[in-house]
């Protein structure tokens, strides 16, 4: 959700009392879940378990819940007996103060530690996160746990959202995924690709040529097959006169020559 409103049907919220209301999500996180929102104003701000009952004023149930104040006691946390790993209540006051920022609005990412299920916040997204107790000393239970909240009707909240990280890799994974790809073909270098261009350019031109040079042999041969009919059409053999046929006229001599009568 972008904007969170006070009667918004995700959460259970308590009836008006005064000028806060609380809050309890429905859906329960898991480890690891990042819960991040912009704040202007004051917030208590964490998690509660499933006995904790938003609507009960008498405050039977708040022992259930932990939470750091932005508001109230600024920097404070609390963890209640109901939550703690260890059955007893924990507060610390102003252990969050020196790292609130003093400008409004600013934002706002809680968590639950897969390791330890310690809780922590983190103060505009600068990658560092606070433990609510001291280091060490105490976690909470096994949960389920849900984003929990006390907010007053003159608190703004928004960009307001719940979000799962992707799985990091274990050190297991990493190394199957190393020995894979050190057992896949590796990919050439580019002057060795630069290489195996070249070979097949002059792989390519020493076939065009080749293929040229049988053309022109081709060419050759059809050339000296041609000069060959040629030669053969202009070597005529001589006509042989019968004896019917008369002498053509002599153009040296304008003399006509006429055959002599054969002897009978």
């Amino acid at each position: 959700m972008n904007h969170f409103e006070d009667g918004d049907a995700g959460w259970h919220n308590s009836p008006t009392n005064g000028r806060q209301h609380f809050f309890k999500h429905k859906k329960a996180i898991v480890a690891g879940d990042v819960w991040s929102m912009r704040v202007t104003g004051g917030a208590w701000l964490g998690f509660a378990t499933e006995e904790y009952d938003v609507r009960d004023r008498t405050g039977a149930t708040f022992h259930y819940s932990t939470f750091a104040s932005m508001g109230e006691y600024p920097g404070s946390t609390i963890i209640g007996r109901g939550i703690s790993e260890d059955g007893n209540n924990h507060s610390y006051g102003e252990r969050l103060l020196p790292y609130i920022p003093n400008r409004h609005p600013y934002d706002i990412s809680l968590r639950i530690t897969k390791d330890g299920n310690i809780p922590q916040i983190q103060f505009n997204n600068d990658d560092v996160w606070h433990d609510f107790a001291a280091e060490g000393e105490v976690g909470l239970n096994a949960g389920p746990w849900y984003p929990f909240m006390r907010k007053g009707h003159d608190i703004v909240i928004i960009n307001h959202d719940i979000r799962r990280p992707k799985p990091i890799k274990s050190a297991n994974q990493k190394e199957r995924a190393e020995s894979a790809k050190s057992a896949s073909p590796k990919s050439k270098s580019p002057k060795a690709k630069s290489a195996k261009n070249k070979a097949m350019s002059a792989n390519n031109k020493a076939r065009a040529k080749s293929a040229n040079n049988k053309a022109k042999s081709a060419n050759n041969k059809a050339k000296s097959a041609n000069n060959k009919a040629k030669s053969a059409g202009a070597t005529a053999r001589p006509l042989k006169l019968g004896r019917s046929q008369s002498a053509r006229p002599s153009k040296r001599s304008g003399v006509t020559m006429r055959a002599k009568p054969s002897a009978k």
